[in-house]
Order: structure tokens, then C-alpha cells, then sequence
């Protein structure tokens, strides 16, 4: 006999599930509007430094409130995105955000 899966039932679980999707949501609009293809062979390693950025800035960032909630946290992802492209060369420009200066303060202290 089988147990049901109620690993999708617990809050936390629920809440780092929301936080992906916008994070997810987010990355995929900047990279549309870029104009790159989800093939690009350059996409992994990018996300990969977005993501070692967002874990490095996430914490600071809720601990000023600024990224409590899955909106929050995929601004944040967005805009460390957003730093890699430029980083590469690839102009990347998020739509302006009235929050993005403190998130972008945040980045610039914990990128390397």
C-alpha cells in the first residue's frame, strides 16, 4: 500500500514553488524581449551566475523587506539577470520598477 505525496501540501513548499515560477516568469520576459532564443547555448551558464547572484543578494534584500513575497524575489532575479547579460555584453534593460534601486543596491554589494 501506498502513501498519497504530501510533499506539494506543505506551505513551504508551496511558497519556494511560487518564488521559482516568478522567478522563472521573469527571466523568460527579459530574455524575450532581448531577443534570445531559449536554444542559446549561453543561456545555462548565464542563469547559472544570475542564480549564484540572486542566492548571494536574496537574504540581504528580505531582510530589508524588500523581496518577502514570490513578485519580490523574481524582481530580484530579473534584475540579477539582467547584471549578467550586461556583464556579457548583452544589453538586457528590465522595464523600470519604482523598487529596483534598493534591489539594485543589494546586488551591487553582493555580487563578486
Amino acid at each position: 500500500m501506498s502513501q498519497a505525496d504530501t510533499w506539494g501540501m506543505d506551505p513551504q513548499v508551496r511558497a519556494m514553488r511560487a518564488v521559482f515560477q516568478a522567478m522563472e516568469e521573469e527571466g523568460q520576459k527579459l530574455l524575450s524581449r532581448a531577443g534570445i532564443s531559449p536554444q542559446d547555448p549561453r543561456l545555462r551558464a548565464w542563469r547559472d551566475l544570475a542564480r549564484d547572484l540572486f542566492s548571494a543578494a536574496w537574504p540581504r534584500a528580505m531582510r530589508q523587506d524588500l523581496a518577502r513575497d514570490p513578485q519580490g524575489a523574481g524582481r530580484l532575479y530579473l534584475l540579477c539577470l539582467a547584471r549578467v547579460l550586461k556583464g556579457e555584453g548583452v544589453e538586457a534593460m528590465p522595464e523600470p520598477h519604482p523598487g529596483d534601486d534598493p534591489l539594485s543596491a543589494i546586488i551591487e554589494k553582493a555580487a563578486p
